[in-house]
């Protein structure tokens, strides 16, 4: 939403596995049914108790063993932490986004690299790959193979290539434009 909403403060975008938000206010009834612990997650209290309840196990099922899920798990037992991460997908995706029309949103301008891993059990490549129709600059998709959710855990070297890659190698949808000083 940075990259469209203030467009002129950034000169490059990279997107991992969550593509452009316009893609995912109609989401497919596959994607829904891979996200719906969004969903889940809209209840305060009830969605914390079950997911800390018979040792985390309901948390455990959802994750999987995707990304550092031991981690996860000690940051979350924090006090305050489960509730902390599920406000994130409250304040960002509501139940009530579902019943209003589809708002449009802006183009983005800046080049745009967008990274898909194929073993992305909660986002869907259809996501990302339609993601190049809200990009008015160039576009590139990459989808990795061998990765999931978590690019940066899962492919660490292949993300690291692909951003080395793409940062810098187009030129920025907005110059900088600074008066010249005279000497």
């Amino acid at each position: 939403m940075y990259a469209f909403l203030m467009p002129r403060r950034l000169d490059h975008l990279v997107v991992m596995s969550v593509g452009h938000p316009g893609v995912f206010a109609t989401p497919s009834l596959e994607q829904r049914a891979a996200s719906w612990y969004m969903l889940f997650y809209q209840f305060p209290g009830v969605s914390e108790e079950l997911l800390r309840r018979n040792g985390w196990r309901l948390f455990k099922e959802i994750m999987g063993r995707e990304g550092d899920h031991d981690r996860y798990l000690r940051d979350l037992a924090r006090p305050g932490a489960l509730t902390a991460g599920l406000n994130w997908y409250r304040a960002n995706r509501s139940p009530e986004a579902e019943l209003r029309p589809a708002r449009p949103f802006p183009p983005v301008y800046a080049p745009t690299l967008g990274i898909w891993g194929a073993g992305d059990k909660a986002l869907l490549e259809e996501g990302m790959a339609a993601s190049g129709k809200y990009v008015k600059g160039p576009w590139r998709y990459e989808r990795i193979e061998d990765a999931g959710h978590w690019l940066p855990l899962d492919a660490p070297d292949e993300v690291n290539k692909l951003l080395l890659g793409f940062l810098g190698t187009e030129r920025p949808a907005h110059q900088e434009r600074r008066p010249r000083r005279r000497l």
